[in-house]
């Protein structure tokens, strides 16, 4: 999973709180979609995801692109 190095510090709750929204609202997108999303923002390579996941490079694109437009409807942005 990711890291709570990569979340905000507790100087900023606000920003806190909001990334512990977006982690838990990962669980509401398909699984390919935040699979590829986390696998990516743990800092894999784009090719290093799309060989683990064994679909061409540009799929990988889409489903991190639609998930994050997945992610931030369900967080009402």
């Amino acid at each position: 999973g990711l890291h709570t190095a990569h979340m905000p510090g507790n100087d900023d709750p606000a920003a806190a709180l909001e990334a512990r929204d977006a982690l838990a609202r990962l669980a509401d997108l398909p699984t390919t979609h935040s699979r590829a999303m986390v696998m990516m923002g743990e800092g894999m390579s784009l090719h290093d995801v799309a060989a683990k996941e064994g679909v061409p490079e540009g799929t990988i694109k889409s489903r991190v692109h639609r998930g994050r437009t997945m992610l931030a409807e369900l967080l009402g942005r």
